[in-house]
């Protein structure tokens, strides 16, 4: 029985958000709130899908294995799991901003439960700006919530968590084998 390795793939992860955030607040953002240009935003959205591609994907991909993932939406073989400095184990709560209504990306994010438990599974979507057209910093992470025991109503709901209190994890593809994490990545 051949065993799947899932890799932590936070400090990949890290260095997308850095480059991705430093183009926009250096060569883009002056520009677009210059001329309002949607093309120049359309030109960012392929840059981010491109590297997030190359600096988070390509690495963990095996050689002829083709994983063709879009930035924006629920990512499968990506989750988001607490922060494993200091390690919490399987008991961990974090603070969160869950939208009000399943699926959406914008809008409230005042849904009354402002804490996640160690039962939720939480897919990786995009990084998050509150002034997605300024200076942006890219610290909070945008998830959904894919499965949670506690509370079921809450499954499809998108979420925001500080970067700060969250690692991530690439699940490999699956074989004949059961899952283990592989901290090399980091």
């Amino acid at each position: 029985m051949s065993e799947t390795t899932n890799c932590l793939i936070s400090h990949p992860l890290k260095r997308y958000r850095e480059c991705a955030r430093s183009i926009w607040n250096i060569y883009l953002m002056d520009q677009y709130q210059a001329t309002q240009n949607w093309d120049l935003l359309a030109s960012y959205k392929r840059i981010k899908q491109e590297l997030f591609d190359s600096i988070v994907l390509v690495p963990v991909l095996q050689d002829d294995e083709v994983f063709d993932y879009q930035l924006g939406f629920p990512c499968s073989r990506i989750n988001v799991i607490p922060s494993q400095i200091p390690n919490p184990g399987n008991r961990w709560d974090m603070p969160v901003a869950i939208n009000r209504i399943k699926g959406e990306t914008a809008g409230y994010w005042d849904y009354p439960v402002t804490r996640i438990t160690s039962q939720a599974e939480l897919l990786f979507v995009d990084f998050f700006d509150w002034d997605a057209y300024g200076f942006i910093d890219m610290s909070i992470v945008v998830a959904e919530i894919n499965a949670y025991p506690e509370s079921p109503d809450l499954i499809g709901h998108r979420l925001l968590v500080k970067l700060m209190y969250v690692d991530s994890i690439f699940i490999a593809a699956a074989s004949d084998g059961v899952g283990t994490v592989m901290q090399g990545s980091r």
